[in-house]
């Protein structure tokens, strides 16, 4: 009885090995031959790729250039500066701000393609074809600004903050922003432009994060998005107006007194100028003589000639600037 069950077990085990061994057998010539198929079957691949174009050039009004592109398709600056006329690029390559963002769609000119098709027999991957399109480099333009007169007034005016900061001003002990900007007084074309705070546009690309946490907005371009009380400039406003309205004359005299009381407020002069007509006014920037030439004049006749010279108006210029608010019996209903 044991040695027929044995024999019987012994029997059992062949015929498991066998079968075993001759499956093993099969599927290992059936993965052999779909490998050998597989790889002398032809097989096709399309690979695209973008050609990046290079970006347009700016320049000065001189030829000078103040941005351009490396090898690496990277912006460069050679003469670092204008950071808010020129505006900034993240890093990713997109404009953000300043001409760059104004023109970007010129600057940025057209991306290309380039679509290859591989075939691969036996092993053996070759191009079989290959299709491009070019790439449309972006256009160059230039700028009004001078760039020796953009370097200079940004030197001054970095100076002149810090002469004040290092100064005995008690009253205001210190300068923490300002801007300068020239004109071409018979085009209107901004020969120069300098805010400050100002940064670096190579900083803009690698550490904006960083520029943001700064303090006193350094991204902000005081020049054109700034709010500020014209101050003295509106004097010449104010003796055209009351001129061409004759509600004074070229004699006319009013006396400085250092001090004015209007309805219950007192103003101040710098200095006692006593009698003053409107040339001598304005050679001595003279508060109290257009006060009172602003009162001849009245509210209404003021902010019409305020008008007139853009004041409160939509500049149409190419750089974001918000209109500015006019003192006017309007605006004080709306307050």
């Amino acid at each position: 009885m044991n040695l027929f069950s044995n024999s019987r077990i012994k029997a059992i085990a062949v015929l498991i090995t066998v079968t075993a061994t001759v499956c093993v057998t099969l599927l290992f010539h059936v993965q052999v031959y779909a490998v050998y198929a597989a790889w002398k079957t032809p097989r096709t691949e399309k690979v695209t790729e973008e050609i990046i174009p290079k970006r347009g050039n700016i320049y000065d009004c001189n030829g000078k250039l103040l941005a351009g592109t490396d090898e690496n398709n990277k912006r460069i600056y050679p003469q670092n500066i204008a950071s808010h006329v020129l505006g900034g690029i993240s890093s990713g390559g997109s404009a953000q701000s300043g001409i760059e963002l104004l023109l970007n769609d010129k600057l940025s000119g057209k991306m290309g393609e380039k679509t290859t098709d591989y075939l691969t027999v036996k092993g053996e991957t070759t191009i079989s074809s290959e299709q491009i399109i070019s790439a449309e480099n972006g256009e160059s333009c230039a700028l009004t600004i001078n760039a020796d007169m953009q370097k200079k007034i940004e030197d001054i005016l970095k100076k002149a903050m810090n002469e004040y900061d290092n100064s005995e001003n008690t009253i205001n002990p210190s300068c923490t922003a300002g801007s300068i900007v020239i004109l071409n007084a018979k085009t209107g074309g901004v020969l120069a432009m300098a805010s400050a705070p100002d940064f670096s546009l190579y900083e803009f690309t690698e550490n904006y994060d960083e520029i943001i946490k700064q303090e006193n907005s350094p991204l902000l371009n005081r020049c054109t998005s700034g709010l500020y009380r014209p101050g003295s400039c509106m004097k010449t406003v104010t003796a055209y107006a009351a001129l061409t309205e004759k509600a004074i004359t070229p004699s006319t005299l009013f006396f400085c007194n250092e001090k004015f009381d209007l309805s219950g407020m007192e103003f101040s002069c710098m200095s006692k100028h006593r009698f003053t007509n409107v040339k001598k006014a304005l050679e001595l920037s003279c508060n109290i003589f257009f006060y009172k030439t602003a009162q001849r004049l009245g509210i209404e006749n003021l902010e019409k000639y305020q008008r007139q010279f853009g004041l409160g108006e939509d500049l149409e210029f190419e750089l974001p600037s918000p209109s500015g608010r006019l003192a006017s019996p309007s605006t004080l209903d709306r307050v």
